[in-house]
């Protein structure tokens, strides 16, 4: 059985590609926040992360929190591992993915 940890942890994961594939760096994020580098770094730990944060990221990614949980779940589903350029296409056009999960089961 998934722990809540494990489900936080795939959630970081999905915000990580995002960020990356939208070329910003943690301390684009820290800035936005107004919060340390190192805190956005322990934050991406999976430690310890409010849903505020969660959130918060999930606004400055310009995302929905319930598109970000469903892309979790499905990234621990698949086996398919997509391209950097595909990871990027999917970090700007977030409902393509959920068509490309779709046509992909």
């Amino acid at each position: 059985m998934k722990t809540a940890n494990q489900d936080i942890r795939a959630i970081l994961q999905v915000l990580k590609r995002t960020l990356r594939a939208r070329g910003l760096v943690y301390a684009d994020l820290a800035l936005e926040l107004n919060i340390s580098e190192v805190t956005v770094k322990r934050l991406f730990s999976g430690v310890t992360i409010s849903m505020n944060h969660l959130i918060a990221i999930c606004d400055f990614l310009q995302i929905s929190f319930l598109e970000v949980a469903m892309m979790a779940r499905e990234l621990e589903h698949s086996e398919y591992v997509l391209s950097k350029e595909q990871d990027k296409f999917f970090a700007v056009h977030v409902r393509s993915y959920a068509l490309f999960i779709d046509l992909y089961r």
